[in-house]
């Protein structure tokens, strides 16, 4: 499954502008918004995009496939764009509640951490929180290249969002998640931690907004009803 972003000068945009809010990450959190959740990117993947990138080209087989970026899903080199689609939906699904987050690891999905030094970011927020990006109070961001910072706890038990925005740092590449990315969220529950890993969908072009279910699947929607990544 991918998403697609039609206007990507977007992206070009807000990759080149300097963001002060990304100066101090544990002082970021003063101009949160909340509101009713769902909106979210909710349900608008493809689902088929994902083996849309080389049918229709007369290249001999490998030309292209090689985790250059090129989008078309096969970032980790495995060659095969059938591993973005989903299998069929089984839910219901539970969210993920947390009180806090206190660590994120990216080892899982190395074509994040492989642009440049704060090129894109990851923000996690509440739910309920209308605005989830560099502005806005958060839970937990982490950057490209760079190092996870904690924000302020929600204080109730929370289901999260997960949303990726361009970084302040010049960058002028897409975002990309080919198949099989994942990373590691380490939440708080009345101070005691858990960590489940967080599935990634194939992303080409986008900046999405997921909502994570208690077993790491992502969704487009906070109900948890159009899949994003499954396990």
């Amino acid at each position: 499954m991918r998403r697609r972003l039609s206007l990507a000068c977007v992206l070009v945009t807000g990759c080149t502008l300097p963001n002060p809010a990304f100066d101090d990450p544990a002082t970021a959190g003063d101009e949160s918004t909340s509101g009713e959740p769902g909106d979210g990117d909710s349900g608008d993947g493809d689902s088929g995009d994902a083996d849309s990138g080389d049918a229709d080209s007369g290249d001999s087989p490998g030309d292209g496939d090689s985790g250059d970026g090129d989008g078309d899903g096969d970032g980790d080199g495995d060659g095969d764009p059938e591993a973005c689609v989903l299998e069929d939906y089984e839910g219901p699904y539970v969210p993920v509640a947390v009180h806090s987050i206190a660590d994120v690891d990216m080892t899982g999905a190395p074509e994040f951490d492989a642009f440049p030094m704060d090129c894109y970011a990851m923000t996690i927020c509440a739910a309920e929180q209308v605005n989830c990006g560099p502005n806005t109070n958060f839970l937990g961001r982490i950057r490209s290249g760079g190092s996870f910072a904690t924000g302020s706890g929600s204080g109730t038990l929370t289901p999260i969002r997960l949303a990726f925005h361009p970084g302040p740092a010049i960058c002028g590449q897409p975002l990309l998640f080919g198949t099989q990315q994942s990373f590691e969220l380490t939440y708080e529950i009345n101070q005691v931690e858990y960590t489940i890993p967080v599935r990634l969908p194939c992303v080409d072009g986008d900046d999405p907004t997921l909502f994570v279910a208690d077993d790491g699947s992502t969704f487009w929607d906070p109900l948890l009803t159009q899949p994003a990544a499954l396990w």
